[in-house]
């Protein structure tokens, strides 16, 4: 019979991949309700211009509370530089909630690894002082510092839930290529179907067609995973962390984020599919101070 210490790996190597899952689910609940955070912000500065309820971005996180498409359009500026929100508290739990699902693999995996552990050690660090006598949100008000504490990429206190979260992901990238059971031209592939090979390896081919256009700038990593109901591609274009490009794959559609610290390229982009059936969501250009 082998150890408990060897079991408990054991079963960690077999567990990882579904942990990993689950958490680039978490992943995609978290961006989403911070850029609702965001637009609602914005809405309630400027309360005239275009409304956006962010219902497609929902729909394809899998969260399933409708409730949350209306609270851009409800949400209102205070005084003393306060917004009203409504279910503000709800919308920072369960960035919490996501922050913990995507810390769960980067902890098992850590065990076998002393630097890894090191880092997973900073991240549960990091999220205990972000939670830590955090304000009270109270009649769904919430002030412009703490909607920049949960945000903003480049927060006043020098750390922000944003930035946790890019950071967890990248160390979820970093797992998935270690895990990765195969590679379909290029592309590091784990727990996908025949069907699903199909449509990595059309994918790798515009990249592979284009690659040495990059010269040698780094990037176009490419792993693909299926999560629940949806293939999952992510390409690193670059090695910023804003600038990526995720598609969820499902039987009926096909869901493309694409961002980028410049908007022209994003345009640039967008221009290349104009020949195609494509319905965009408006470009949405943030600047976080």
């Amino acid at each position: 019979m082998p150890g408990k210490d060897q079991i408990v790996e054991e079963l960690g190597d077999l567990l990882l991949p579904n942990l990993i899952n689950r958490a680039l689910i978490a992943n995609d609940r978290a961006k989403y309700l911070m850029t609702l955070l965001q637009t609602a912000r914005d809405h309630a500065e400027h309360p005239d211009s275009g409304l956006a309820n962010l219902k497609q971005e929902r729909t394809a996180c899998g969260i399933q509370e409708a409730a949350f498409d209306t609270m851009v359009e409800r949400s209102t500026k205070e005084a003393k530089g306060a917004y009203r929100v409504p279910g503000v508290g709800r919308i920072r739990e369960e960035i919490v909630e996501s922050m913990r699902t995507m810390l769960v693999p980067i902890q098992t995996a850590a065990g076998s690894l002393e630097a890894a552990n090191g880092r997973a050690a900073q991240y549960q660090q990091r999220l205990a002082v972000l939670t830590a006598d955090a304000p009270s949100l109270d009649n769904d008000l919430i002030s412009g510092a703490c909607i920049d504490q949960i945000t903003s990429t480049q927060p006043p206190a020098g750390d922000s839930f944003h930035l946790l979260v890019m950071n967890l992901h990248k160390e979820l990238n970093r797992l998935q290529q270690q895990i990765a059971a195969e590679s379909v031209d290029g592309a590091s592939v784990y727990g996908v179907t025949d069907a699903d090979r199909l449509l990595i390896a059309a994918f790798m081919r515009g990249v592979n067609r284009t690659r040495k256009l990059k010269f040698d700038h780094p990037g176009l990593d490419t792993t693909a995973t299926r999560a629940e109901d949806k293939l999952v591609i992510q390409n690193d274009i670059g090695t910023t962390d804003a600038h990526v490009l995720v598609i969820h794959v499902t039987r009926s559609q096909v869901v493309v984020t694409y961002t980028d610290v410049h908007i022209q390229r994003l345009l640039f982009f967008q221009n290349m599919l104009k020949r195609f059936p494509v319905e965009w969501e408006d470009a949405r250009s943030r600047s976080n101070d």
